[in-house]
C-alpha cells in the first residue's frame, strides 16, 4: 500500500466504526414530538433581514494592510459610527457574513458589529506561515484605520484562538470586553482533551495529513462552486429529511428546527459561495486551519490581563465544541472577571437563540 493512501484508509475506517456506533446510540429526537420541529419566527425573520443586509455595499468592505494584503470586513447592527462597537471573529468554514446572525439583535440594542474575514476566508488575503498573533495585529490596524477608540470582541467556534490572541495583544485602553461564543481555545488542551471519541479520532486523522485536509477542502469547494441556490436548498432539504441522516448523524431537535426553514439553508449557501469566489482556491483555508489547530498560540492564557471581562458561552448539547472547553478556559484565564454560561443549546442554536443575551452581557461589560 502506498504511504499516501494510508490517511484515506484510516478515514474510511473511522467513518465505518462511527456509523456502527451511531446506529446504536439513542437519538436526541427519539423522544421528541412526532411533528417536525419549527424554527422560531423571530430567528427566521432575522435571517431574512441579515441576507438583505448582505446585499449592501457595507457588507463587502476591504482594507489594505501595511504588507499589501487585503482585510475584508462588514458592518451590521447600528449604522451610527458612535454606537458601541463589537468586532466579530467568525468560525472555521465561515466568513464575515456570519456576523449577520447578530444584525437584528444589534440593531435593537444600538450596537455596531464589525465582522471580519480571517486570512484565507471571504475577502481577506491568505497569509502563509502566519499565526494568531499576526491576526491580532491585523485587527489592531483595522481599529486604528477606522478610528475606533473603544470596542469589544466576540469570537465564535474556530475563531476562539484568534480571539484569545486579540485579548492578549490589543490595547488595554481600547479593548473593553471579550466574549468566547462556543469557541475553541488552544487545540490539544481544550478541543481535543474534551472531545468525544469520534470527534477526537476524526481530528487526529485530519491533522495527520496536509494532503487529506487539502483534498477534503477542494472536494467541498468543487461540489458547491457551480451549484445554484435552488439546487442547494433542495439538496439540503432532502438530506435533512433523509432516514440515513437521522440514523447516522442524529441531529438534535433544535438543529432540525433551525433547518426546517429555508432561510437557514439559504444563509449557509451564501457563506459557502462567498468562500468559493476566492482566486487562490483552498490554500488560505487550509493554512488558517493549520493556525487554528496549533496548540502553542505564542503566549500563555494565564498572561492575558486580569482586569479584562471575559464571557464564556457554551451549549450543553454541542457536539463540536464541548461545554467542558468553557470550564477549561475558566480555570486557565486569570482574574475574577471571567464568567461561564452554559445553555441548553447546540453549536448552531447557540449562535441564533442566544444572540440578544450574549450582546447584552457584552454591552454591560463594555460600559463597565
Amino acid at each position: 500500500m502506498a504511504p499516501a493512501s494510508i490517511p484515506y484508509l484510516v478515514a474510511g475506517i473511522c467513518i465505518l466504526v462511527a456509523s456502527i456506533h451511531l446506529l446504536k446510540r439513542p437519538s436526541s429526537v427519539d423522544n421528541a414530538r412526532t411533528q417536525t420541529p419549527v424554527i422560531n419566527k423571530e430567528v427566521s425573520e432575522s435571517l431574512h433581514r441579515a441576507r438583505a443586509k448582505n446585499e449592501a455595499e457595507s457588507s463587502h468592505r476591504t482594507l489594505d494592510l501595511p504588507d499589501g494584503r487585503r482585510f475584508g470586513y462588514a458592518f451590521y447592527g447600528s449604522a451610527s459610527p458612535n454606537a458601541p462597537t463589537i468586532i466579530f471573529i467568525h468560525g472555521s468554514g465561515d466568513n464575515r457574513l456570519s456576523g449577520g446572525f447578530f444584525h437584528t439583535a444589534a440593531e435593537d440594542l444600538d450596537i455596531r458589529i464589525i465582522s471580519v474575514d480571517r486570512p484565507g476566508w471571504g475577502l481577506s488575503s491568505t497569509r502563509m506561515g502566519g499565526s494568531v498573533l499576526d491576526f491580532a495585529q491585523d485587527v489592531k490596524y483595522l481599529t486604528s484605520e477606522l478610528n475606533i477608540q473603544n470596542y469589544g470582541l466576540i469570537g465564535a467556534s474556530g475563531g476562539g484562538p484568534f480571539t484569545l490572541a486579540c485579548a492578549h495583544v490589543l490595547p488595554k485602553d481600547q479593548l473593553k470586553s471579550v466574549t468566547m461564543l462556543i469557541a475553541a481555545g488552544p487545540w490539544q488542551s481544550t478541543i481535543m482533551r474534551h472531545a468525544g471519541w469520534f470527534p477526537w479520532l476524526f481530528w487526529t486523522v485530519i491533522n495527520s495529513s496536509a494532503v487529506l485536509r487539502r483534498w477534503g477542502a477542494r472536494q467541498a469547494m468543487t461540489k458547491y462552486t457551480n451549484m445554484s441556490r435552488k439546487d442547494y436548498v433542495a439538496t439540503n432539504r432532502k438530506q435533512m429529511t433523509s432516514c440515513w441522516v437521522r440514523l447516522l448523524s442524529r441531529p438534535h431537535e433544535k438543529d432540525l428546527a433551525i433547518f426546517s426553514d429555508d432561510a437557514a439553508i439559504e444563509y449557509s449557501y451564501d457563506l459557502l459561495q462567498e468562500n468559493c469566489k476566492r482566486a487562490d482556491g483552498v490554500d488560505g483555508m487550509v493554512e488558517d486551519f493549520r493556525i487554528m489547530t496549533t496548540e502553542d498560540l505564542g503566549f500563555r492564557l494565564e498572561d492575558i490581563r486580569r482586569d479584562l471581562p471575559i464571557q464564556l458561552w457554551y451549549g450543553l448539547y454541542d457536539t463540536s465544541v464541548s461545554w467542558h472547553v468553557g470550564e477549561e478556559l475558566k480555570k486557565r484565564l486569570p482574574g475574577d472577571k471571567v464568567e461561564l454560561h452554559v445553555r441548553g443549546e447546540t453549536h448552531i442554536s447557540m449562535l441564533l437563540n442566544c444572540r440578544t443575551e450574549v450582546l447584552e452581557k457584552a454591552l454591560e461589560d463594555m460600559r463597565g
